[in-house]
């Protein structure tokens, strides 16, 4: 409680421009620290959200990645391995991205397919809600 009493007493006896100026400061730090998480797309990746809705109202999707790069000859397991798992959760975050973007699964989905190998991947999947009809 002192230490908010404190912060309080000092954010009323600044100088206009200082609260401007270290209100900006803790905007960039929190933006910072909210976009750790994001995973960048790999180089020479691309990759296709298709939906499609059956005539009985199941809601199907897919997600598929394949890369334009192939592995050289000196490639190690490991760097394949790490390669791999970069792709798998960049795959992860995109197709939740799409999800909530479309809303095309508003109750959530049930993974159908997952196919994860060298330069390609796909996802597929159900939504756990029916079209309306």
């Amino acid at each position: 409680m002192p230490f908010i009493l404190t912060v309080n007493y000092m954010l009323n006896h600044m100088k206009p421009t200082l609260k401007i100026t270290l209100t900006a400061l803790l905007i960039v730090f929190i933006s910072a620290c909210a976009s750790t998480n994001t995973i960048k797309k790999p180089k020479g990746l691309s990759s296709q959200f298709n939906t499609n809705i059956s005539g009985s109202g199941l809601k199907i999707f897919s997600l598929k990645a394949k890369t334009q790069q192939v592995l050289a000859a000196r490639t190690t397991s490991t760097d394949a391995k790490q390669s791999q798992k970069q792709l798998t959760r960049w795959l992860e975050q995109e197709l939740a991205a799409q999800l909530t973007e479309s809303g095309f699964c508003e109750s959530g989905h049930t993974e159908i397919e997952r196919s994860i190998g060298s330069g390609f991947a796909i996802i597929r999947g159900e939504c756990n809600e029916l079209a309306p009809s």
